[in-house]
């Protein structure tokens, strides 16, 4: 039987293809060893048995094959917890499975007792039948289920995001040098992936409620092209993966980050006036890589003490509070030193980089170093 795939489903060939490979680099030794590889090597699995089901029905498959309907639909549930679990193991080198991550299987699981329910243990000539009465098109198989599955998977999604806020919020809470860049892509990778579930639930909507054919295929070309770059944007973190190390770090609650914490607000305030004053007195943030935990050593408190100080008294997090420092020596040294190159003043401020620097510069005072510099030279 020859099977001629439509121009515009090629795009699926391309994802599924693609999907397969990353797959299969991914099953490579020096791959494989990282558990975060390992858990994207399930979201690429998973990815392709979403794009084999999409051209089995729209190559007429359900029809030619009743027996062979639907087999992939449960699976498809676990895409976002994958993604999620990815992000998990990515933030943190330490996680590891255990027997209450299990839950996480329940939507799936919710998925294929309904459909053994309703069709997989129909015979042959049931499910023709299930198939030719419309089933399929009624408000809970074409509406609701689709509506709830893209919830869900949104909901891990959201957890996703948070796990890496929390993650942005507790590096800059140890470290007052932060390389997050690939927390920050990690982040605008999990942001397309919610786009993508929006954008499914709008052709659901569109298509079963108000009937906009047109619009609807629109929309799912565009989440098709989306896969497309999604699938590859997943393969250029796992391959960033194997060069950078995000940076240990216990990440706490932000609801019970100092529940446990005995300090009094009057220690707290002790414990900040100390620690500002011994930044003033040893120059701490000329240390390009300087800790909280070094920063502790210094003034002789508990690194969670401490955090709490800077965090409830300051109210800012290690990383600004010790930046604040070095924007201020950055200020005084522009105007003293006015042919001094605004690198060079970088450096000797504590600053790793001229990136970090401005950032940190027009955060602090709305102006680029050298808007600051030339504003007050002509003042």
């Amino acid at each position: 039987m020859e099977v001629q795939i439509p121009l515009r489903e090629l795009i699926n060939v391309v994802t599924l293809a693609q999907a397969l490979i990353f797959a299969g680099v991914l099953l490579v030794n020096r791959f494989r060893q990282s558990q975060a590889n390992r858990i994207l090597i399930v979201s690429f699995v998973i990815i392709a048995t979403v794009k084999i089901d999409q051209l089995f029905q729209i190559l007429g498959g359900v029809e030619a094959f009743p027996g062979l309907a639907f087999i992939f639909i449960p699976v498809q549930w676990l895409l976002t917890p994958s993604l999620y679990f990815y992000v998990t193991t990515r933030i943190n080198a330490e996680f590891r499975f255990t027997r209450k991550q299990l839950w996480h299987l329940l939507p799936a699981l919710a998925s294929l007792t309904y459909l053994s329910a309703t069709y997989y243990f129909l015979p042959l000539a049931g499910k023709v039948a299930y198939l030719e009465s419309g089933q399929l098109q009624n408000s809970v198989n074409a509406l609701v289920i689709p509506l709830a599955s893209d919830l869900i998977q949104l909901g891990y999604l959201v957890a996703a995001q948070r796990r890496l806020a929390d993650y942005g919020v507790t590096l800059r809470n140890w470290f007052s040098r932060v390389d997050d860049e690939d927390v920050v892509w990690l982040r605008r990778v999990i942001t397309i992936w919610m786009v993508i579930f929006l954008g499914h639930m709008l052709f659901t909507v569109s298509l079963r409620i108000f009937g906009w054919y047109g619009f609807a295929l629109a929309v799912l070309d565009g989440l098709n092209i989306a896969h497309l770059l999604m699938v590859n944007a997943l393969m250029m973190l796992a391959v960033v993966g194997q060069f950078t190390v995000l940076s240990p770090v216990p990440l706490l609650d932000s609801k019970q980050k100092y529940a446990a914490s005995g300090t009094t607000s009057e220690a707290r305030r002790a414990l900040f006036d100390r620690v500002r004053q011994d930044m003033q007195e040893q120059a701490h943030y000329l240390e390009m890589d300087l800790t909280l935990g070094e920063l502790a050593a210094a003034v002789g408190a508990a690194p969670r003490d401490l955090s709490e100080a800077i965090n409830g008294e300051g109210g800012v997090t290690f990383y600004d509070f010790v930046n604040s420092y070095r924007v201020a020596a950055a200020r005084q040294l522009l105007l003293d030193e006015p042919n001094e190159k605004v690198l060079s003043v970088a450096y000797q401020s504590g600053f790793n980089s001229k990136s970090t620097f401005n950032k940190a510069f027009k955060a602090e005072t709305g102006q680029s170093p050298s808007e600051f510099r030339k504003t007050h030279q002509t003042a």
